[in-house]
């Protein structure tokens, strides 16, 4: 059975720990179980080994679900959400201002 990974990154707007904060408060509300996180230390960019690895997970199905922070959706790289589309990884996105899960 996969896992949920939680995946969060340097940004801006919100910081890391914000990021890990809303995404565990809203998973928890919505009866998700988050395995990990990923991304805290490095950015998610297609050339590196992080993201290799991330990806490596999904299409081994060892991860069957993602969620983020919507400030970080722009940052992430389309080749992680396009895997998940293509293997049936769910992709759900924390809204900031609103409560709750949301499927992209």
């Amino acid at each position: 059975m996969g896992r949920t990974l939680g995946i969060v990154q340097p940004h801006e707007a919100i910081s890391v720990a914000e990021q890990i904060y809303l995404i565990q408060w809203h998973a928890g509300r919505e009866g998700v179980d988050i395995s990990g996180f990923a991304g805290s230390d490095d950015l998610l960019l297609e050339e590196n080994s992080s993201t290799t690895a991330l990806m490596d997970s999904i299409a081994s199905g060892e991860i069957d679900s993602i969620v983020f922070v919507d400030a970080i959706a722009e940052k992430l790289p389309a080749c992680i959400r396009a895997l998940c589309r293509k293997r049936g990884c769910k992709v759900l996105i924390v809204d900031r201002y609103k409560a709750g899960l949301g499927v992209a």
